[in-house]
């Protein structure tokens, strides 16, 4: 299906996010933090990226900001958040999706698929 980039600071939350996603046939790509995700979008060639707010070295909002600015700009971002109202208010497009933690697999996998579609 598509190349998905996962950026969560949180082991176990990453691993099932993976699971949910690979299991809809997805490849994903892993990175612990915003920074590692920034490099890694640059050689992965992802289609969709899930960000979570909350993230060592680099938030989630500036993450895909960042990545937007190195040529991705129509690239769809799933944010993760505790505080999805909060979330639009730090330059989270309109169009982007935000996710209230705790994030169910079933509803990110659905959010995968409109955002691609």
């Amino acid at each position: 299906m598509a190349r998905i980039l996962i950026a969560n600071a949180d082991p176990i939350e990453r691993l099932i996010l993976i699971g949910a996603l690979e299991s809809a046939g997805h490849e994903v790509v892993e990175a612990r933090d915003g920074t590692d995700a920034i490099e890694l979008a640059a050689d992965t060639d992802p289609r969709a990226l899930v960000l979570d707010e909350v993230m060592p070295r680099s938030g989630g909002a500036e993450t895909g900001r960042a990545i937007r600015r190195r040529g991705e700009s129509g690239i769809p971002i799933i944010l993760l958040t505790s505080r999805a109202s909060a979330a639009r208010g730090r330059g989270v497009r309109s169009t982007d999706t935000v996710l209230k933690k705790p994030i169910d697999p079933d509803e990110l996998v659905a959010a995968i698929d409109t955002v691609l579609d």
